[in-house]
């Protein structure tokens, strides 16, 4: 079976030592995801008493080898029935970004005296993985409380539109690759990662740049299928913005003789259910204001 990974990138892992090429195709390739959590030794222990991690519902006999505290699981709990994750005694966290922990213990002593600004603290993973390793060292994180939501107004292949939910959910999260595959994990995943309190209820404000549209070969830039639009969409409710571009876009790719991109963006609708927003075109009034 042929490989979906771009030849390119995989020819030019090829001179890396050690590369293995199959393997690497091969987790690429496998349906399921991968689950992995970073424990805090300090707060597992105190809640704990334990001076071995052993947790009473997960198998822990998959360790990630460059993490010492990290692990993999087989299956994927119900992270949030578990107290021992609200007591802050693991992270859930791809293993890739625990590879950070690797190149500190080549780098510093975990009692190193330093100080260490962390302009990019969300949503917190390596920060917290930072404060884990070092003893003495003072972390300053930056955490967002505000976010004025700026999108371009394309189309994704995978995700339908690349709109205003689209920009703060798969750009922003650990192994986004998981959810920008169609429908294999369900229309709703968009929706539901947006209506986190971490996330909605911090967007003040979108404002989708449509000033140059693209209605296909999207996110990435794709000039034969963008047009001149000149318009700037601006509302508080993302989901109203993300179905008034979606109509557009459509009638582009209908003039392009171009299939519906719609079906893959099943989770505008979805985010409306959440009440996220209204998605049903008799709901939502556009009003032109620059003329």
């Amino acid at each position: 079976m042929e490989s979906s990974l771009p030849n390119d990138l995989l020819n030019s892992l090829a001179t890396i030592k050690d590369f293995n090429r199959t393997a690497f195709e091969g987790v690429h390739e496998q349906p399921q995801a991968i689950t992995s959590i970073r424990f805090n030794i300090d707060k597992y222990e105190r809640y704990t008493s334990l001076k071995n991690i052993i947790h009473p519902q997960y198998n822990l006999n998959d360790p990630v080898p460059w993490c010492s505290y990290g692990f993999y699981l087989h299956e994927r709990p119900q992270f949030t029935l578990d107290p021992l994750l609200h007591a802050g005694a693991y992270y859930v966290q791809e293993a890739s970004s625990m590879f950070l922990w690797n190149v500190l213990q080549q780098t510093f002593d975990q009692h190193a005296e330093i100080k260490m600004l962390d302009l990019c603290a969300a949503p917190g993973g390596k920060t917290t993985l930072l404060a884990s390793y070092f003893k003495n060292a003072l972390i300053v994180s930056n955490e967002v409380i505000k976010i004025i939501n700026v999108p371009v107004m394309s189309t994704s292949e995978m995700n339908g539109i690349a709109g205003c939910i689209y920009n703060v959910t798969i750009p922003n999260i650990d192994n986004w690759r998981r959810y920008a595959q169609g429908s294999r994990f369900g229309a709703e995943s968009l929706a539901e990662i947006y209506s986190d309190p971490i996330i909605a209820k911090k967007v003040v404000f979108n404002l989708m740049d449509g000033l140059v549209a693209q209605y296909a070969g999207g996110p990435q830039s794709q000039p034969n299928y963008a047009v001149h639009h000149a318009t700037l969409y601006a509302s508080k409710d993302p989901v109203a913005l993300d179905a008034v571009a979606l109509r557009r876009l459509e009638q582009w790719r209908t003039g392009a003789s171009l299939p519906p991109i719609g079906p893959a963006a099943a989770y505008v609708g979805f985010a409306s259910q959440l009440g996220l927003g209204n998605s049903a075109p008799n709901r939502i009034e556009v009003r032109n204001i620059g003329r």
